[in-house]
């Protein structure tokens, strides 16, 4: 997911300099150019331009904002599925919703592979064998991941929770209320105490105004322009939009692979360093120096990986599974104390 996250908020740093561009453009219509009758001549011109220039500023900033969002929408649920299939080693063990919906999403996909959008990257015997390994061998399958990141209406509230539901994250709009930093950001934007004020779609306003927005352009009905300043608080939250999704994919996906694939290792007995140091009993479990854990509670769930283990003050690389005694953890993202400690089942093999 940080790939997909890194490629987003880079088009939108990228768009912000485009605004700043614009604004540039802008600042040429007061410079003054008494006694430069070239430059009075490129004002005249550029002033008689640039209330259309306005419009194709507009346009394009309102075209690609929702186009980066569009695409950074299609590459998590094609990151999940593929994640998805690391986790489950089975097909017939994958949760129900993408089961049910695997198979007409498919054949779906299978029309759209005469689309130009779709040739080269896609083939109709490809999709045809996944489908089939998957039904009929079950073991080492493939999912179609491309199937589930298709979608015919424009990235409204609405269709962004029904796209992630047919992955298994149900309401995704009431689950990014919970991640703390959007929360503190719309507490922000609005001016109000408690996230709880605001409804869904009022919190997800630029959301569904930006979908209308490109909507118009795309068929050339004419709209009222956003000034700049408008158009970079929209790039402001989509930022934080952005954070809040990738956070409840990630959970979804470390929640999946504990129940699948992870065994406790044990509650913590203390924590040092605002978290970064944890000391736990090793429980006659084997984990190493660069494995991944997962510190989950009865709110969240959080992955790590282990840089430093130590038995009393001696570092040592692995944990002996014949022992069962205290060490210390150094990971490289904190715990709190009320985490039981998972690490994966793959470690004791």
């Amino acid at each position: 997911m940080d790939n997909v996250k890194s490629q987003f908020i880079s088009e939108l740093n990228s768009l912000e300099k485009l605004v700043d561009f614009y604004n540039s453009e802008f600042n040429l219509l007061r410079i003054n150019a008494e006694g430069c009758d070239s430059l009075t001549e490129f004002k005249t011109d550029f002033h008689e331009f640039y209330s259309q220039k306005k419009i194709f500023n507009y346009n394009s900033l309102i075209i690609s904002l929702y186009g980066y969002f569009e695409k950074f929408i299609e590459n998590i649920l094609v990151e999940y599925i593929d994640k998805i299939n690391i986790i489950f080693n089975r097909y017939s063990s994958l949760p129900e919703p993408i089961v049910k919906n695997h198979l007409r999403l498919s054949l779906e996909l299978i029309e759209k592979t005469q689309n130009s959008r779709y040739s080269g990257s896609l083939n109709k015997e490809g999709i045809i064998k996944n489908l089939h390994e998957c039904i009929n061998v079950n073991e080492n399958y493939q999912l179609n991941k491309e199937a589930f990141s298709q979608h015919s209406a424009n990235f409204r509230l609405q269709v962004v929770d029904e796209i992630f539901s047919r992955v298994g994250i149900e309401s995704i709009s009431n689950r990014i209320r919970k991640v703390p930093e959007f929360v503190n950001y719309i507490k922000d934007k609005y001016e109000v105490a408690e996230i709880q004020e605001l409804g869904n779609d009022e919190i997800n306003t630029i959301l569904n105004d930006l979908a209308e927005r490109r909507n118009e352009v795309a068929h050339g009905v004419p709209s009222q322009i956003l000034s700049n300043d408008i158009i970079i608080d929209y790039i402001e939250y989509f930022d934080h939009l952005s954070n809040a999704l990738i956070e409840v994919v990630n959970k979804s996906i470390y929640t999946l692979d504990v129940e699948q694939n992870c065994v406790l290792i044990n509650d913590i007995r203390n924590t040092y360093r605002n978290g970064e140091v944890i000391c736990l009993d090793s429980n006659n479990l084997r984990f190493s120096n660069g494995d991944v854990i997962y510190g989950v509670n009865s709110d969240t769930i959080c992955k790590s990986k282990i840089l430093n283990i130590q038995r009393v003050d001696v570092d040592i690389e692995t944990t002996d599974e014949t022992e069962n005694y205290e060490v210390g953890l150094l990971i490289d993202k904190p715990f709190k104390k009320n985490y039981k400690v998972y690490i994966n089942n793959a470690t004791q093999q």
